[in-house]
């Protein structure tokens, strides 16, 4: 994935209708076919870089290495986190409880934009 310079949104939308900070937002682009066909690349995200930790199930920018990567997260019953990629060809992962001080996550996909 990689930042984006720019793109303009209404305040209002951004801090009233989305209870966002505009100061925590980044967008970035989707590089990669491992969320196909949620999304696809070239796809805009907006992170929300207020949300650190898995508390709904949702679509995060995590950091692997120098990469950034937009994957699917649930949290378990057991504490742990299951990575997992909407495209089936790509196998899910799961991060036990006890090793979640290795998951870096970037920020929560609030919103996404593509060409038609």
């Amino acid at each position: 994935d990689q930042l984006v310079d720019h793109l303009a949104f209404k305040s209002t939308w951004i801090t009233q209708e989305m209870g966002l900070n505009p100061k925590e937002l980044v967008l970035i682009t989707t590089q990669g076919d491992s969320m196909a066909p949620t999304l696809n690349e070239g796809d805009l995200l907006l992170l929300d870089k207020r949300e650190k930790r898995v508390r709904n199930d949702g679509i995060y920018v995590i950091q692997r290495d120098a990469d950034l990567i937009a994957k699917r997260l649930q949290l378990g019953f057991d504490g742990s986190v299951r990575i997992k990629s909407d495209n089936p060809a790509y196998e899910t992962q799961s991060i036990p409880e006890d090793r979640m001080d290795q998951l870096a996550i970037i920020g929560r996909v609030i919103w996404t934009g593509h060409r038609l």
